[in-house]
């Protein structure tokens, strides 16, 4: 495949932006970014995977955050069930479960298991409400693990905002498996067959490669 590995982040730039896929995948331009927002996540991630709550080092800035969201009702279920902390999926072409050669790479931020097992990923920033929720990355996750394990019938996937302590779920079913790949297949067949990138309008105002997409279309 002329793009792969593809990650839930790489194949979402596509369908948000056909032209900033181009200039940063295809392209490969680098430019500057706002990253004071990846700071955030990346650091509130790392608490919450460590589960380190009274050592805060110098991240003292998100102690309120933090605390709130371990006391609230979501934070006391999801801490209180066994876990496993960023676990890394691969699939090859076939869509199977891999270790090597593998065409997309995923990583989940909690994994945990009671009388079903749960996809977490955690969301820093605004909350998203349900009707815009999109649950696609974590539908593409839980295929790894629909095709690893055979017993596996059903899958929660959970998106915890936690600067607000709320969370958008479903429950997959393994019925509805081919639905699930299919959309996968799409959304991969759709970059690799491409011959147009056009630009998406819509998010012009929050992406680095603006001035550049300006200069280009003048």
């Amino acid at each position: 495949m002329k793009y792969s590995p593809y990650s839930f982040s790489k194949i979402s730039c596509y369908q948000d932006c056909n032209r900033k896929f181009k200039y940063k995948y295809i392209d490969k331009i680098k430019v500057p970014i706002n990253n004071e927002a990846l700071v955030k996540g990346s650091k509130i991630h790392k608490i919450l995977e460590l589960e380190d709550f009274t050592n805060y080092n110098n991240d003292l800035e998100y102690k309120e955050i933090i605390d709130k969201f371990v006391n609230s009702d979501i934070g006391k279920d999801i801490f209180s069930k066994k876990s496993i902390k960023e676990y890394q999926i691969k699939l090859d072409s076939r869509i199977n479960p891999c270790k090597s050669d593998h065409i997309f790479v995923g990583y989940v931020d909690r994994i945990n298991q009671s009388d079903i097992l749960e996809l977490i990923d955690y969301k820093t920033g605004k909350y998203k409400e349900l009707q815009y929720q999109s649950f696609t990355q974590l539908i593409f996750y839980a295929i790894y693990f629909f095709r690893k394990y055979s017993n596996i019938d059903k899958i929660k996937i959970r998106y915890v905002y936690v600067e607000h302590c709320l969370e958008n779920t479903l429950e997959l079913e393994r019925q509805y498996l081919d639905i699930y790949l299919d959309t996968f297949k799409k959304s991969i067949i759709e970059i690799e067959t491409s011959e147009y990138y056009l630009k998406n309008t819509k998010f012009c105002n929050w992406c680095e490669y603006k001035d550049l997409c300006d200069k280009d279309l003048t």
